[in-house]
């Protein structure tokens, strides 16, 4: 009776240790990591409901469940504490084309390009943030605007010729690039691609020295 009482205990206690065991293991899994950050920023925001990166991140976790409802709203939360929030600006047009939303993403997309071009950083941010949301109608318009407003950015007709130079689009990629390289010949890396385009590029012509004044 002993023994067996002894086998019973053995077998009760390595039930436990595996189940404890699987239990944790599970807790390792993709859904409870995003559970743990889902909560870790719901305490941010408890304690700071102005937190504008807090409440987009935690879209973002909406988002990649697909509750695009729930991730629209935290967008739109964080955009009313942070309108210049590029990264969110992005992430709200992703979630409502996958919403089936076309429409309301193109009319948002059009206010957001408009309201960065101020200055040349405003267009150039909002349009890296795009193509990392894989919206490449979006990045177009957003480079092209910022363009329109200032041609002569060296940053602008890069980051639009080496957009697509992405896409394979090297008719376009070499426009943009050669008027990049023109304003900036120092640009190591666009006249390499310039190059495998077998575009010819003229150096320009280093400056005379001036001729020292003679000592009197």
């Amino acid at each position: 009776m002993k023994i067996r009482a002894i086998m019973i205990s053995l077998a009760v206690l390595v039930y436990i240790f595996f189940g404890f065991g699987c239990t944790v293991e599970q807790k390792t899994g993709t859904d409870s990591i995003k559970e743990i950050n889902k909560n870790r920023l719901l305490t941010k925001i408890g304690k700071n409901y102005k937190n504008a990166n807090a409440h987009y991140k935690l879209g973002k976790i909406y988002a990649s469940e697909k509750q695009w409802q729930k991730a629209l709203y935290e967008y739109d939360v964080a955009l009313s504490f942070d309108p210049a929030h590029w990264q969110t600006q992005a992430a709200k047009l992703k979630a409502l084309v996958n919403k089936g939303q076309s429409a309301k993403a193109d009319v948002a997309a059009e206010m957001y390009i408009n309201q960065n071009v101020g200055n040349i950083e405003g267009p150039l941010t909002l349009s890296k943030a795009l193509e990392d949301e894989g919206l490449d109608k979006y990045v177009v318009r957003s480079y092209k605007s910022g363009i329109a407003k200032f041609p002569d950015s060296v940053e602008l007709n890069r980051g639009l010729g080496m957009f697509y130079l992405k896409k394979d689009n090297k008719e376009s990629a070499r426009q943009y690039l050669i008027k990049s390289f023109e304003l900036d010949p120092t640009q190591a890396d666009v006249a390499s691609e310039l190059g495998k385009m077998g575009v010819i590029l003229e150096r320009p012509k280093p400056k005379p020295k001036k001729a020292k004044a003679k000592k009197k």
